[in-house]
């Protein structure tokens, strides 16, 4: 339940995040200040934009891209480490031991590093991603 809605979000399944990867262009880029990854929606390319101011970004985001920003991560103390380079983020997708996988996308200078791994470290401060089903 996200703002008394029931049954309108969740988060990406393992396959979802990979297919999003897979068939969409994607750049690593900054919207507003924050380092991130701007994807484009289908049938579109991302521009050749290096940073993206809050006009910019209004006019992106209305036409369908999304922006993915660097989440990092938290360990078991309070810090957050890798905020510059990483976007961690959550699938629905669990392992036979019933735990939740983690999709970790980390931009390496000029590729993207998609590993999906299997998160037996739970209490592992990560981030989601909520989305809802287009109708």
């Amino acid at each position: 339940t996200v703002n008394g809605q029931t049954g309108v979000w969740r988060t990406l399944s393992h396959a979802e995040w990979n297919y999003l990867f897979d068939h969409y262009a994607y750049k690593y880029t900054s919207v507003n200040g924050k380092s991130g990854l701007v994807i484009a929606p289908a049938g579109k390319t991302v521009e050749d934009i290096s940073v993206y101011t809050a006009d910019a970004w209004a006019t992106a985001e209305s036409n369908g891209f999304v922006f993915l920003p660097n989440t990092g991560y938290r360990e078991k103390d309070t810090n957050i480490y890798e905020t510059d380079i990483s976007c961690i983020y959550w699938s629905s997708t669990i392992n036979e031991e019933n735990k939740p996988y983690r999709q970790f996308f980390q931009w390496k200078g000029s590729d993207l590093d998609k590993s999906f791994t299997d998160a037996n470290d739970c209490w592992r401060g990560i981030g989601i991603r909520l989305v809802t089903d287009v109708k």
